[in-house]
């Protein structure tokens, strides 16, 4: 459950240069279900809100192409609302010292008007057989209102026997007039009493080093204060410049601590790094194959989404599955 955003990038010029941008679409928690479906060919939907207008269309056609379900749309009449408009957001890829930007427009969309009422949430859960169910910050910071279905809709997932996954993406442009990340900490640990899973832990600084033994404090700390938490994961960047990541991660499960130190990569577009993370540690799971594994999956998808453009997975499981079996020995554990 997330918001969907129109993502305009002008490829290898600056966003106030280009005369033209290749377009496609994405969001943090959509970026999950879209890897489901289009790497991992699961049945998967993303429940999000559009307004029924040529843009929201374009962003229903770019859905359906990565063969998403379709019934998690939530339409809104254009005239419903006046202002109401589908989200866009305008990103560049970076280059060496070039850091990334990204400039967003999503102040009037649908979404933060969401109602718990929007779905029905008995249907989606248990006659869909709906084995998991994704959401994070972003969408749950987006209002007061999505704060509210966001709550809604863990319960009901919860105690539908769905595994709940919540990742704790921050965006400061989201809560910098609304308590700033303390506000957004406040509501992550509320939505968490519902989870099963969390994502995004810890981040680390440019120039950090990834010391064991300070990721893992921090996991059992917070572990501590989540003790219904079954997988606690996070994954590890570090940044040398803007083509050149190190990437790892660390997960916190029923059978102990699991680590793998960041591995240098080549990084095309550093968007949705971290969703690709999420969905190749959740796919495994569901496949039974161990969190130890997923850490696997996680990293390996993680790290080719980041060479495609866009935020979302252009990624074949078969492609996926070769780097894990090339590079799961090589990892320190």
């Amino acid at each position: 459950m997330g918001e969907v955003l129109l993502r305009f990038d002008p490829g290898d010029t600056r966003i106030e240069q280009a005369r033209s941008f290749q377009v496609w679409e994405g969001g943090a928690e959509y970026n999950v279900a879209r890897s489901f479906a289009s790497c991992f060919a699961q049945r998967a939907l993303c429940l999000t809100w559009l307004v029924d207008n040529p843009i929201g269309h374009l962003i229903e056609t770019m859905m359906r192409s990565a063969g998403l379900d379709l019934s998690g749309i939530h339409w809104q009449n254009e005239d419903a609302r006046a202002g109401a408009r589908n989200g866009l957001n305008f990103v560049e890829r970076g280059f060496g010292l070039r850091a990334p930007r990204g400039v967003s427009d999503r102040g009037h969309t649908p979404s933060r008007a969401a109602e718990p009422e929007d779905f029905a949430w008995d249907e989606l859960l248990h006659i869909k057989k709906t084995r998991l169910f994704h959401t994070g910050g972003v969408f749950a910071g987006l209002s007061d209102h999505t704060a509210i279905v966001a709550a809604l809709a863990m319960r009901e997932a919860k105690r539908s026997g769905s595994l709940v996954s919540f990742d704790l993406n921050y965006r400061d442009s989201l809560w910098q007039s609304r308590g700033g990340r303390p506000a957004a900490n406040k509501l992550s640990s509320e939505l968490l009493q519902h989870a099963d899973v969390c994502f995004g832990v810890m981040s680390l600084e440019p120039g950090a080093h990834a010391d064991r033994s300070v990721i893992e404090r921090a996991l059992v700390e917070f572990k501590n204060a989540h003790p219904h938490l079954r997988y606690i994961a996070t994954s590890l960047r570090i940044v040398h410049d803007h083509c050149r990541h190190s990437f790892g991660a660390a997960c916190l499960s029923p059978d102990g601590l699991h680590y793998r130190a960041p591995q240098p990569f080549s990084i095309f577009d550093r968007v949705g790094g971290g969703d690709g993370f999420a969905s190749g540690f959740l796919f495994a799971l569901m496949e039974g194959l161990g969190s130890e594994t997923a850490l696997d999956y996680g990293i390996a998808h993680g790290a080719l989404v980041m060479s495609t453009p866009g935020d979302n997975s252009m990624i074949r499981r078969a492609e996926l599955e070769a780097l894990v079996a090339r590079t799961s020995q090589e990892m320190v554990r």
